[in-house]
């Protein structure tokens, strides 16, 4: 599906049209038989209303400060000492996995965090393959026991000894939500949690880099007016839409957009088309900051689905760009290295980003 209402359609009615990331090769040993991804019905909707209120703007506001502007700077002073310029393995990459690891309580020294970098890039071809390519499958099915491996210790310890993080959250809502709640259930919100809400954003700061890179006039702009800095996080989610396409399972016959789709047929609500449907949007193809309703797009999905996590990604986005343009006179790439390139499939962005020498 392209068009923005068919895309909308599909992701809303899930009455019609199931989660397809549970029925992929694997799934259950991968993503886990009870996370926010895979559950369905009442539960998954307890659940997804529970993350959901835990990561509002509101909630999230206060790791500006406390962590995640600090942490920006660290990275960039980092990169001041030696460190390869290029901004999406050393700057994108590794400041949304410390976010989500503070968030959700988990240990955040710099080889966790290599460690957890891998299980998800496993996981991430997996996904990406959907469930088709048999080595992916086993590969990413050893990520998840890694994966696990790396959770158990904080999960069990915040069941006896909860402290304020998102782990001991869940340990407090989940019976609630699931009568036998247990540490597996857990284990399975925190691997979920960390991958998507890693990944994307790196994704997200990356082309918002890019595309300043590329516009030394949209550069100034940003400069002066500090809140053209959070429309262009928004524009750059609806241009370069950085989930490029969903999956989803009709449950029986249905007609979407005119097109008949059978039971079991698999759907893909195309994100990045959508949001570029000139049915809906004016130049649609251009990057217009005083866009209105700059903000209507399908980045984060739309209905039961929709993206606990988009507030805290729209907030590391913002806050890593604003760090970078406080270091930099000009954010300039270097013309001695690779260009970057529009890479990826499911998830897309512009990399790599060799910043020119100061």
């Amino acid at each position: 599906m392209l068009g923005f209402e068919e895309c909308a359609f599909v992701e809303r009615r899930e009455e019609l049209l199931a989660p397809g990331m549970g029925t992929l090769t694997g799934a259950a040993e991968i993503t886990g038989q009870r996370s926010v991804l895979t559950l369905e019905g009442e539960a998954h909707a307890a659940l997804h209303r529970f993350l959901a209120r835990a990561l509002t703007p509101a909630a999230v506001e206060p790791l500006r400060q406390e962590y995640i502007r600090p942490l920006a700077e660290s990275l960039l002073d980092d990169l001041g000492r030696g460190r390869p310029r290029e901004l999406w393995e050393h700057y994108a990459t590794p400041l949304p996995i410390a976010v989500v690891a503070h968030v959700l309580g988990l240990p955040h020294d710099a080889a966790a965090l290599r460690r957890s970098k891998d299980w998800m890039a496993a996981v991430l071809a997996w996904r990406h393959s959907y469930g088709d390519d048999a080595g992916a499958v086993e590969t990413a099915k050893a990520a998840a026991q890694a994966s696990v491996a790396d959770l158990l210790p904080t999960v069990r310890a915040r069941r006896v000894a909860p402290a304020d993080d998102l782990i001991s959250a869940l340990w407090a809502v989940g019976p609630e939500i699931l009568p036998d709640w247990g540490e597996a259930d857990v284990v399975d919100q925190c691997r979920v949690l960390f991958e998507a809400g890693s990944e994307t954003t790196s994704h997200l700061i990356a082309t918002c880099t890019a595309l300043l890179a590329g516009d030394e006039d949209l550069e100034a702009r940003v400069r002066r007016d500090p809140s053209a800095l959070t429309r262009l996080v928004e524009e750059a989610l609806r241009l370069w839409t950085v989930v490029h396409l969903r999956v989803r399972v009709a449950r029986a016959d249905v007609v979407v957009g005119g097109t008949r789709i059978a039971a079991g047929d698999r759907v893909h609500p195309v994100n990045a088309a959508a949001n570029r449907d000139p049915a809906r949007y004016g130049c649609p193809h251009s990057l217009d900051l005083d866009r209105r309703g700059f903000a209507s797009h399908l980045a984060f999905n739309v209905g039961p689905r929709h993206c606990v996590g988009a507030a805290l990604a729209r907030l590391e986005a913002v806050e890593a760009i604003a760090a970078l343009l406080r270091r930099v006179p000009r954010i300039e790439l270097d013309p001695s290295r690779e260009r970057p390139r529009y890479a990826g499939f499911v998830s897309r962005s512009f990399r790599p980003l060799w910043l020119r020498p100061a």
